[in-house]
């Protein structure tokens, strides 16, 4: 450190100065908090893994002791030869990387050992209770994880990435939850499913939540027997409501001998459609990197399942990571590829086609005869076309004659109009001839009364 406390970094390689080299996210940018000890990652492969940074029971971070680790690391997968704990790791990537813009932009949280299921094949059930009884009382995070967002050394759109145990559990999670959402962070949350947390549904920030949730069990019975609780109708309730809020899931389903029936399978997609999944992420047991027959045939079965029912799935996790090089990747997709035939030739047999050997070929056949009936409509289509034409022809004739009948009609308005004038002209005489008329008749009568009594006056001698 400097004079004002500020961590300065290796120098030895300019990280300004860009290669390809080995690395990957952790390495870059990342810490870890573990049970008592702070670590690069929280990456299991091949029995080894987890780089090593320090002992760490809470408190200010040795940032940089840290820092120094952390470069020392990197430099050793610079050289072509990869640091111990990360020799074989599945999220090795040559590539250019690019100089991060501050101390620590990747968060693992897992220092916690406490669940409220157990999982048959989770390390909580399966290892000594003596390498994770420290996580039973793990330490406070919430300030140190404060501090380094206000001193600037975790960025602000930092990735916090949540294990276990069960990490919605743990006493500090909504907290650390709603300060580092409120500050920009993005969140993956590895959980049963089985507590939603109080502010799903509040934040406006749901968005950034991703949520893994491995439900391993399409049938109650089956949830029971590997999780030893009864609880597979709440988690799909969660689920629902993580997805409903806004936040994005993603569903796993490690795949063993327990729980690869048709029933099981079929119910899961059924319910993964239901609650309105889309992302499903099919994995092996870790503690089985060398899985049998029978399950790689199951996870092609619900792969292709899920495929067919909208769901974007893919193959390989904690898993198959443990071991990438035993390629059961491989394995799985041509299992995948036998499934797509298999249903291709049930499709075929149940339209009551004729299905040789060769399923290719009777594809091929199908669509050779797609095409020639594809062409056929053409021509129907085309001629439809040039009935239209030649109906639309007619048409603009008849619009022709409307429209001339239309200008007839409007001089025949016109006519009408002009003598309805004309009579109401004639009227107005009529009517005032009439009035003379009348007029004159009363006068004629008023003179003609006149005239009799001056003659009778005239004959009395008056």
């Amino acid at each position: 450190m400097d004079e004002n406390g500020d961590v300065i970094l290796d120098q030895s390689i300019p990280r300004m100065v860009q290669d390809n080299y080995l690395s990957c996210e952790w390495i870059e940018g990342g810490i870890a908090f573990n049970r008592r000890s702070l670590h690069a990652c929280l990456i299991v492969h091949h029995r080894t893994g987890l780089p090593f940074f320090a002992d760490y029971n809470g408190g200010p971070l040795p940032l940089d002791h840290i820092l120094r680790i952390r470069n020392d690391i990197r430099e050793k997968n610079r050289s072509g030869e990869p640091h111990a704990e990360c020799r074989g790791c599945a999220h090795l990537k040559k590539k250019q990387w690019p100089a991060p813009t501050h101390s620590i932009n990747l968060v693992g949280i897992a220092h916690y050992s406490h669940c409220n299921i157990k999982c048959n094949y989770c390390y909580l059930q399966t290892q000594d209770p003596a390498s994770f009884e420290s996580g039973f009382r793990p330490y406070r995070l919430l300030n140190t994880v404060r501090q380094l967002l206000d001193e600037g050394t975790l960025a602000p759109d930092s990735i916090i990435d949540w294990g276990g145990g069960e990490p919605t559990a743990y006493r500090e999670f909504d907290d650390i939850l709603a300060l580092t959402l409120e500050r920009g962070a993005f969140h993956y949350v590895h959980s049963n499913g089985v507590r939603l947390p109080e502010l799903i549904g509040k934040t406006s920030h749901a968005d950034r939540i991703h949520v893994i949730c491995s439900v391993d069990a399409g049938l109650p019975q089956t949830y029971l027997r590997m999780k030893k609780r009864n609880y597979l109708e709440r988690v799909w309730t969660n689920l629902a409501a993580y997805i409903a809020a806004g936040c994005r899931v993603t569903i796993k389903y490690i795949v063993r001998e327990d729980n690869c029936s048709d029933a099981d399978i079929n119910a899961f997609c059924a319910r993964a459609v239901a609650i309105g999944a889309r992302d499903l992420i099919l994995d092996i047991d870790f503690d089985f990197p060398i899985p049998k027959t029978d399950i790689v045939l199951a996870i092609a079965r619900l792969r292709h399942r899920a495929s067919r029912a909208g769901l974007h799935v893919r193959y390989g996790f904690t898993g198959d990571n443990f071991a990438a090089e035993n390629n059961v990747a491989d394995r799985v997709h041509a299992a995948f590829e036998h499934e797509q035939l298999q249903e291709i030739r049930r499709i075929l047999l149940s339209e009551d086609y004729a299905v040789p050997d060769c399923v290719d070929g009777a594809v091929e056949d199908l669509v050779t005869t797609l095409h020639a009936h594809c062409d056929a409509k053409d021509v129907a289509i085309r001629d439809l076309h040039a009935e239209l034409a030649r109906l639309h022809a007619h048409c603009d004739a008849k619009d022709a004659a409307i429209r001339d009948l239309h200008a007839e009609l409007a001089q025949l308005y016109a006519h009408c109009n002009a003598k309805d004038a004309a009579i109401h002209s004639m009227n107005d005489q009529l009517e005032r001839r009439h009035r003379l008329a009348r007029f004159l008749g009363r006068y004629r009568l008023k003179v003609l009364t006149l005239l009799r009594e001056r003659r009778q006056r005239w004959n009395t001698g008056d």
